[in-house]
C-alpha cells in the first residue's frame, strides 16, 4: 500500500467530471458495484468515488444517469484508474460474505476490508447481551439491539436482492486490475439492490422490531460531505455509509441506500464506540 496522503486538487478535478450526472444514481451505482465479488480488491477506488459523489449537491432535476461505458471511464482511467488511488489497494483477505447469528436468525453481512470486523462485532454482542444489567444505563442495551437489528436486516436484504451466497469465490489479486463494470441490465439490478423507498425500509425493519430512525446514527446527507475531507482508513463514509435523501424523480418520495455496503458492519462498531465514549 502506498502513502495515504491524497491531493485535494486531484479530487476537485475529478469531481468536475461528475457534475453533469445524477449524484443519486451515481451513488447507487457505486453501492451496487461493491456487491460484485469481482470488485472485492477494488474497494478503495469505489470508496473514493463514493466520497466524491457524496460531496455533490442533489439540487438539479433531470440530470442524466452514467451508463456502463461512462462508469468504466470514471473508475478505470484518470484519477481512479492509476496513480495515487489505485496504489492504495491491497488484496482482499476477508470472506466476501459471512453469516452473523443474532436475534431472529442468521444474517448475511459484508466484512469489507476492515480487519477482523465481524469477530469484533461478535465480541461486542457478547459483551452487550450476556449480562444487560451490567450497564448503568438500561436504555443503552435496548438501543444497541435496535441498531444492530436494523443494520443486520438491511445488510441481509441487500445481499438477498443481489442474489449473493456465502462461500463465493473471489478472483485472484492482480495489481492495477480494472474495476469490473457489468452490463446495463445487471447494473440496474445492483442499483435496485441497494435502493430502498422509505416504505420498504420501514416494512423491513418493523419485521425485526426496529425502525429507520435508529439508522440516523450512521446516516449522512448527500451534499453535506466536504470534498477535501477524505482520509484513507478513517474516511467519513466508513462511519456513516447510509444515505437518506429526497429524490427528484417521478415518484417524489424519499429513498435511502448504503453507499458502501461493505462498511455497514464496520460502521456499527464505530457507532457503538461513539455511544460509549
Amino acid at each position: 500500500m502506498a502513502d495515504g496522503h491524497f491531493e485535494a486538487a486531484h479530487l476537485g478535478q475529478f469531481a468536475e467530471k461528475l457534475i453533469a450526472f445524477d449524484p443519486v444514481d451515481l451513488l447507487a451505482a457505486v453501492g451496487g458495484l461493491q456487491l460484485l465479488p469481482a470488485n472485492a480488491h477494488r474497494a478503495i477506488r469505489l470508496e473514493v468515488l463514493a466520497h466524491v459523489i457524496a460531496s455533490m449537491k442533489n439540487d438539479e432535476a433531470n440530470r442524466p444517469h452514467a451508463g456502463s461505458h461512462r462508469l468504466n471511464q470514471l473508475c478505470n482511467t484518470g484519477t481512479l484508474g492509476q496513480g495515487w488511488v489505485a496504489a492504495q489497494e491491497d488484496p482482499f483477505d476477508n470472506p466476501f460474505l459471512e453469516a452473523f447469528p443474532f436475534y431472529n436468525g442468521n444474517f448475511l453481512v459484508f466484512p469489507g476490508i476492515a480487519d477482523e470486523s465481524i469477530l469484533v462485532l461478535h465480541l461486542l454482542c457478547e459483551a452487550l447481551f450476556a449480562d444487560p444489567n451490567a450497564f448503568s444505563n438500561p436504555l443503552f442495551v435496548s438501543e444497541a439491539r435496535e441498531l444492530l437489528s436494523a443494520v443486520l436486516a438491511l445488510s441481509n436484504e441487500v445481499a438477498m436482492r443481489a442474489e449473493l451466497v456465502r462461500g463465493v469465490e473471489l478472483p485472484p489479486w492482480i495489481e492495477g486490475q480494472s474495476v469490473f463494470i457489468p452490463d446495463a441490465q445487471t447494473l440496474t439490478m445492483l442499483k435496485q439492490a441497494v435502493s430502498f423507498h422509505q416504505s420498504e425500509l420501514t416494512c423491513l425493519l418493523e419485521g425485526h422490531f426496529t425502525s429507520p430512525i435508529v439508522l440516523d446514527q450512521i446516516t449522512f446527507q448527500l451534499g453535506h460531505l466536504e470534498l477535501t475531507e477524505y482520509k484513507l482508513e478513517t474516511g467519513k463514509l466508513r462511519s456513516y455509509p447510509w444515505f437518506e435523501l429526497a429524490i427528484l424523480s417521478l415518484w417524489h418520495c424519499q429513498a435511502c441506500f448504503p453507499s458502501l455496503p461493505a462498511m455497514l458492519s464496520f460502521s456499527l462498531l464505530l457507532s457503538m464506540e461513539r455511544e460509549t465514549s
